[in-house]
């Protein structure tokens, strides 16, 4: 997997998604061989209208589910 791949499949999960932002990386022994952790700064925004916290867990759960069996 590429970190190129991740973010492009992020970017393109749901339009309300607009940025997206490599902010660590961990690979250790704690995570077993050949895995590593990376964590997203994921912006959800709108131009329209102003979000709510359960439409933006409803898409995060689903992007999660998404990412899990893809990758």
């Amino acid at each position: 997997m590429m970190y190129n791949d991740l973010r492009r499949e992020i970017n393109s999960f749901n339009d309300l998604i607009s940025s997206v932002e490599l902010f660590d990386s961990y690979q250790g022994d704690k995570l077993g061989d050949n895995k590593k952790s990376l964590a997203f700064h994921i912006i959800y925004q709108s131009q329209e209208r102003t979000l709510i916290a359960d439409e933006i867990d409803q898409i995060q759960t689903s992007l999660i589910e998404r990412l899990e069996s893809k990758f």
